[in-house]
């Protein structure tokens, strides 16, 4: 910006000097013209510059906006990854507690099931015995030797 100030000053001093060094009077009038023109263009230029300021200004709030939204969404992410990540971990031991209430029921079910035999094998032994000891108080059966 100050680089093209001083041009346009140097410019504007030049165009000045050139036309007063020597010149008549047409030469003074047309350098005066000159000059306006050079101080319109550099009003101009002056206003687009301030524009230029102003949008530029505006875009860096948005985008200091849009990185401020951007870090909060980067944190919300993270939160969510953690909690994802410790629900899979939940999943995961859940699964494995599942697996061993599992383990643990199919083993239970087959001590039930010998649980099961082995008392129809002593219900079919106590009938036996009671039924041989209805015989041997009815008489039927002889007393067996004491050993």
């Amino acid at each position: 910006m100050a680089k093209g100030k001083a041009v346009l000053t140097f410019l504007v001093v030049s165009v000045c000097l050139s036309a007063f060094v020597g010149c008549d009077r047409g030469a003074k009038e047309k350098a005066s013209e000159e000059v306006a023109a050079a101080k319109a263009e550099l009003a101009k230029i002056k206003d687009v510059l301030d524009q230029t300021t102003n949008e530029r200004n505006t875009l860096k709030a948005e985008v200091a906006k849009i990185s401020e939204s951007l870090e909060k969404t980067n944190l919300e992410l993270t939160v969510a990854t953690e909690a994802h990540d410790k629900l899979q971990e939940q999943v995961a031991e859940l699964t494995m507690t599942r697996d061993t209430a599992v383990s643990e029921a199919k083993t239970a079910q087959i001590q039930i099931e010998e649980l099961t035999q082995q008392l129809e094998a002593q219900t079919k032994k106590v009938s036996e015995l009671q039924e041989q000891i209805k015989k041997l108080e009815g008489g039927k059966l002889p007393l067996a030797p004491a050993l």
